[in-house]
């Protein structure tokens, strides 16, 4: 089974623990917190003291944690030295660190992706220590070159313990697009037999979704009737590119599985599948999808946590027309059941009537269905957001496009559907769409604002630049929406865009400065940083006290009851936050806005539509933490920019991990969110103090 963190990285992320370093350097560690904060000082201060032999190893890994977190390719010689450090823990902060680089969001060069590589290789082969050596397969895999990845697949033959992480690694590796080495195929297919370990079986799985050829789908298949459900549910899911039309009766018997995310995946994959016999007289995928009627069933018998996941997944991944009479027949069923469902499932029938409407509307190319769906359950404004968010991402959406529909759009009292309007409006790739768009520029709204820029980018509407750089000046004092400006700006190319962009690359927050970077990245052909070091910074969010150890977060959603043990120590600052944001009734009356099926349920952001967040964003504190179901994240559209939306993940997901930060853990109420849908209740979320870490209010 692969190593969990231990309590000496736990102590490294958020400080001193005891026997670890003396006060001295408790504090030594409380100043490189505050460096990491300020995004500063990362090929100086911090690498000298990440290999200062005379610090004490604590200090050392915090420095290391705090490089991993500045994700700054200069870095990278310090951190390849580092994995040679004697101290074991120390050698897994500067694995993991290095991982980090390999992830970093805007990518390293290939030279220091290399150095990297070849250090951690060499720590790999030698290392004694279980922890150190999972962080060294775990950054291989996130480094993925070549050797890297020689180096996953001969692990693949090794004992539990470090097989399970060489085949995750592997996974993410392939996730990213790696070329997939054939000899892992036989190796990850023997590890999924029963006397493995559910772990190592579960992570086989997980890699093989991304192999090639018959011998990956013959595991898969064979691993659909795993005695772990996170097994079956990633064979499933594996299945949707690796499989054929003709496995939809081995899916099919899944759409009834106990578990939910288990006949989500069945579902979301046998949609996939019915793409590829659009062309003939009879499809066995959209055949098996008819069993999904008894998932309305269940639904309008209070059932919502075991009916509604495959019905939601199936709605968002969509069917081609000749899914049309499906959805239909789907949603006739549902009307019927509204005539004899309880009073408490009505909303819930109407929901997913609407979600299925949607996914009529984004294959036909326009909003027909979804402007009456619901059943009276669902009010015009969710209807319209959702039909306009969903057709925007459709195939036909040009055939179908209808500008005076949207210009109706557009004056719509509810931001959240101008918003939709202005996103479809880009994506329609109309020129004369760019007519609509253009007073939305100078909206007092910036988030519509910096959608509007956006939009025209996409429009390629070159005429809109001046009014759009001279917006984008005002960014400076809403810096959370610059990267939308920036990406703009490189779009349409005004004059005196690199002159902004420079001025930028001086400014105070960072991400001015990093949206800068990229921007300029672009449009000069080659890597251009901000000079360092950085100016002192503005308080960039408001103070908060630091969260006891005692305390949980409690969230009475429609639902439920779900409590949340933070991660006091691995992001003490992002945890404080959220804690004060709570005590001062930020989350109460807010609903989860995201709902999907085996991954994740999302919620926290004051708009209800996934762009709104406290008015401030926070630096990320990633950790070694895996993401494991239950796990809490928060949520982000780049570097450093959290702010109040949380997601839980309702399964592990690998690719998530080291990226996105990790601040709590669900310890009570999984089952109320495997049962939420879009548009529940948050509740009012609770900091709450008990000795027992559990509220019982």
């Amino acid at each position: 089974m692969r190593p969990v963190l231990s309590v000496a990285l736990l102590v490294a992320a958020g400080g001193c623990g005891p026997g670890r370093c003396g006060q001295s350097d408790a504090r030594a560690v409380a100043r490189i917190a505050s460096w990491e904060q300020r995004r500063s000082l990362g090929a100086g201060t911090l690498g000298a003291w990440a290999r200062d032999p005379m610090k004490p190893p604590a200090v050392r890994a915090r420095a290391l944690l705090a490089l991993a977190r500045l994700q700054d390719a200069d870095t990278a010689p310090l951190v390849a030295a580092a994995l040679k450090d004697p101290d074991a823990e120390a050698r897994a902060m500067a694995a993991f660190a290095a991982g980090e680089l390999g992830l970093a969001w805007d990518g390293i060069p290939d030279g220091a992706r290399t150095q990297l590589a070849e250090a951690v290789l060499d720590a790999e082969e030698h290392e004694g220590d279980a922890h150190a050596r999972t962080q060294e397969l775990t950054a291989l895999g996130r480094l993925r070159t070549p050797s890297a990845v020689d180096r996953l697949v001969q692990r693949l033959a090794a004992e539990p313990d470090v097989a399970e992480p060489a085949a995750l690694a592997l996974g993410v590796a392939a996730r990213a697009k790696v070329p997939w080495p054939e000899a892992a195929t036989p190796l990850l297919a023997s590890r999924l037999g029963e006397a493995e370990p559910a772990p190592l079986r579960w992570a086989a799985a997980y890699a093989l979704g991304f192999a090639s050829g018959t011998e990956s789908r013959s595991a898969l298949l064979g691993a659909l009737k795993d005695a772990s459900w996170e097994v079956r549910a990633t064979a499933a899911k594996g299945l949707a590119e690796r499989g054929t039309v003709k496995d939809a009766r081995a899916l099919r018997a899944l759409l009834s599985d106990v578990q939910p995310e288990v006949a989500a995946e069945a579902a979301r994959t046998l949609a996939k599948l019915a793409v590829r016999c659009e062309k003939e007289s009879a499809c066995p995928p959209l055949e098996a999808l008819g069993a999904l009627s008894a998932s309305v069933d269940l639904v309008a018998q209070g059932n919502v946590r075991q009916g509604a996941p495959p019905l939601v997944a199936l709605a968002q991944a969509g069917l081609p027309p000749s899914g049309r009479p499906l959805l239909d027949a789907l949603r006739a069923r549902l009307r019927t059941d509204v005539a004899s469902a309880a009073a408490g499932s009505l909303a819930d029938l109407g929901w997913l009537d609407c979600r299925l409407a949607a996914a009529e509307d984004r294959s036909a190319g326009w909003l027909t269905e979804t402007l009456s769906c619901g059943q009276g359950q669902v009010p015009e404004a969710r209807r319209l957001r959702l039909g306009l968010s969903e057709v925007a991402q459709g195939p036909r959406l040009k055939e179908g496009f209808d500008r005076a529909a949207t210009q109706k759009y557009l004056q719509s009292k509810d931001d959240t559907v101008q918003l939709a309007a202005v996103n479809l409006l880009g994506a329609s790739h109309h020129p004369e769409a760019a007519e609509d768009v253009r007073p939305l520029v100078s909206h007092k709204d910036a988030v519509l604002s910096a959608a509007a820029a956006a939009a025209l980018g996409e429009l390629q509407d070159v005429a809109s630049g001046p009014a759009v750089l001279l917006r984008a000046e005002a960014a400076t004092a809403e810096p959370e929406q610059a990267d939308a400006w920036a990406d703009a700006l490189v779009a349409l190319k005004p004059e005196g865009t690199k002159e902004l962009l420079h001025r930028w690359l001086l400014a105070g927050h960072p991400h001015l400065r990093h949206a800068a970077e990229k921007a300029l990245t672009t449009l000069e052909g080659k890597p251009v940083r901000a000079p360092g070091p950085v100016p002192e910074e503005p308080v960039l969010f408001p103070s908060a006290e630091p969260v006891a150890t005692d305390v949980s977060w409690r969230l009475p959603t429609t639902r439920g009851v779900v409590v949340v043990k933070p991660a006091v120590e691995a992001a003490p600052e992002t945890v404080a936050q959220l804690t004060r944001l709570a005590r001062a009734g930020f989350f109460q009356g807010l609903t989860f806005h995201r709902v999907v099926p085996d991954f994740v349920v999302q919620g926290g952001d004051p708009r209800g539509d996934g762009e709104g967040g406290p008015g401030f964003t926070l630096p990320c504190e990633v950790s070694p933490l895996r993401y494991k179901r239950g796990t809490v994240g928060m949520a982000l559209s780049g570097k450093d920019t959290g702010g109040s939306q949380l997601f839980v993940a309702l399964s592990p997901q690998p690719h998530l991990e080291g990226r996105y930060t990790i601040v709590g853990e669900v310890v009570s109420g999984m089952d109320a969110l495997d049962a939420v849908l879009e548009g529940d209740s948050l509740g009012t979320l609770d900091a709450v103090q008990d000795g027992t870490g559990l509220s019982h209010r």
